[in-house]
């Protein structure tokens, strides 16, 4: 009985091991754009934003992971919308690539 409760335990730490990062307050309110458009041209650009997320079994959780880090990121410079330029897949690593903008604020 001990040992089984051990084991659990061990396999629920190696899996929040593989747990990304948590997506910050300020992250969430960024907006995503999968394409830069005519609509973004009044924008300021903040500068690039990359990530890379592995050690997923789920494609989509680390495509997850990635955006949360980028969203973060855009956040961290000051920004309010992240244009996703890139994104290279070779299970199980997702890298992306963006773009910081500030379009709402000052």
């Amino acid at each position: 009985m001990q040992r089984s409760i051990i084991l659990m335990l061990a396999g629920a730490a190696v899996l929040s091991a593989c747990a990304g990062p948590a997506l910050t307050s300020r992250g969430a309110s960024v907006q995503v754009q999968r394409q830069d458009s005519a609509l973004l041209a009044s924008c300021r650009k903040l500068g690039p934003v990359a990530a890379t997320s592995g050690a997923y079994l789920d494609p989509d959780e680390a495509f997850s992971d990635a955006e949360a880090q980028l969203r973060n990121s855009v956040a961290a410079k000051g920004g309010d919308t992240l244009v996703v330029v890139h994104q290279d897949v070779e299970m199980p690593r997702i890298a992306l690539q963006g773009v910081a903008l500030l379009c709402y604020g000052e």
